[in-house]
């Protein structure tokens, strides 16, 4: 996988593989730790921003029948649920004024976290190998959920599978005033795009150290 902005790690309890034995036969669930970068893009009055994510909660939950291996399960449609959590508390824009204003904006304190969690989707193969995924899902930010359409293509190794994609969406669709800065002279225009490219390794160990992070941005 090229190009990758940062390690992320993932936070809290979700830091191991929940369960370690094979997922086939029975539903499972299975945190991951990813490697990429997901970051949200905008613009404003001043200059382009991005606001990169630093701690990203990622999980799978497969099917009874679906194949031991990820990748196999994911091919085979038999993923049943997969959630993303992003703590807004490790979104970094490298401003201080912008992450602040940001957090307050977006209620942080009441909402803490940004969920994605996956309706359904359907597979397609693309001509270079990889696999498009059309995907129906809810979006929850600042406690007010929309339900989203986003393609993401998946390409699947011998170390694991990546997946990207992005979605653009408005603020004020979920409510959210776009943040200002500098008592109001500089202004963060409402569209803002979400971008992903991330790469799960399901064979992890649990007691793996944790990936370091890029803390500013």
């Amino acid at each position: 996988m090229k190009n990758l902005a940062k390690t992320l790690k993932i936070s809290g309890a979700a830091a191991i593989l929940l369960l370690a034995a094979p997922l086939a036969g029975r539903a499972a669930e299975l945190a991951v730790k990813p490697a990429g970068s997901l970051y949200i893009q905008g613009d404003s009055t001043l200059h382009i921003w991005r606001s990169t994510a630093t701690e990203l909660s990622l999980t799978f939950t497969t099917a009874k029948d679906a194949p031991a291996d990820l990748a196999e399960a994911i091919k085979a449609s038999k993923v049943e649920a997969f959630k993303v959590e992003v703590p807004l508390a490790g979104m970094r824009s490298g401003e201080k004024g912008l992450d602040k204003n940001m957090r307050k904006t977006m209620d942080a304190s009441k909402f803490p976290d940004i969920a994605y969690a996956l309706g359904k989707y359907e597979l397609a193969k693309s001509q270079d190998g990889a696999m498009i995924a059309k995907t129906t899902g809810s979006l929850t930010i600042a406690g007010k959920t929309q339900q989203v359409p986003m393609d993401v293509t998946f390409r699947f190794g011998p170390k694991g599978v990546e997946l990207a994609g992005s979605y653009t969406l408005n603020m004020s669709d979920y409510g959210i005033t776009p943040p200002t800065l500098m008592f109001g002279a500089i202004k963060v225009k409402d569209p803002v795009t979400v971008n992903f490219d991330l790469f799960v390794n399901p064979n992890a160990k649990a007691d793996a150290p944790e990936a370091k992070t890029n803390k500013g941005e």
